[in-house]
């Protein structure tokens, strides 16, 4: 199984944003062979308001520790985290259920 990390930043925070995410993106780099998808979600207004990220790690505990560790988090930019425990059955337009290699 997959993890999905849904997160919501604190409001107003587009600033204290802005300071972190060059080291936000520099851990997401870091952490690649992990990840299946990563990118920010929208407000209405159209701002980056929080992100999701799809971890190809087996346990909700190693998805916890990959968010303890980002820099959004250490830096106090999260409100809410929530992991879901997710079936991979599509990747990319490739079918992939069942296939060894994806969780």
């Amino acid at each position: 199984m997959a993890q999905a990390i849904c997160s919501r930043d604190i409001s107003g925070q587009g600033d204290l944003r802005g300071r972190l995410r060059p080291m936000h993106m520099e851990y997401i780099r870091q952490k690649r062979d992990l990840i299946l998808y990563s990118g920010g979600i929208f407000d209405k207004d159209g701002g980056i308001c929080g992100g999701i990220i799809v971890l190809n790690v087996a346990t909700e505990e190693e998805a916890r520790e990959f968010v303890a560790a980002d820099p959004f988090t250490l830096g106090g930019l999260r409100q809410k985290v929530e992991i879901l425990r997710t079936y991979t059955a599509c990747l990319d337009g490739e079918f992939v259920a069942g296939k060894p290699n994806f969780l």
